[in-house]
């Protein structure tokens, strides 16, 4: 009785079966491409944040809970978008997001110490 522990190997798909672009996970279709194409998407991601930026600084009255909505609004663009955004700004965008997790990290550290006081 010969025994393996190795999982079967997948097949290799050669380049010229293989599909261009995403799926759908019930047909195995390409997701019809969105009109106005990849800089729409830029243009409404831009949009958004802008708006939610503007909304956030008219709305909130503290600079901490403006400046934390700021970084949620960003990490959420960051995941929702990443793939439409280029890497130049998403450099960019990352850095601002660094930027945003130290300061939260020292309006935390700021309020626990008020607490401990």
């Amino acid at each position: 009785m010969d025994v393996t522990f190795f999982p079967p190997r997948k097949r290799r798909v050669p380049s010229s079966e293989r599909r261009s672009g995403i799926t759908s996970p019930n047909d195995g279709n390409p997701i019809p491409a969105l009109k106005g194409g990849l800089s729409a998407v830029k243009e409404l991601l831009i949009l958004s944040v802008a708006i939610f930026i503007v909304l956030c600084f008219v709305l909130v009255e503290s600079t901490e809970i403006f400046l934390i909505l700021l970084l949620i609004c960003l990490l959420a663009s960051l995941e929702i978008a990443g793939v439409f955004i280029p890497k130049e700004a998403k450099g960019i965008l990352k850095s601002l997001v660094y930027i945003l997790v130290l300061i939260f990290i020292f309006i935390v550290v700021k309020r626990a110490l008020e607490v401990l006081k």
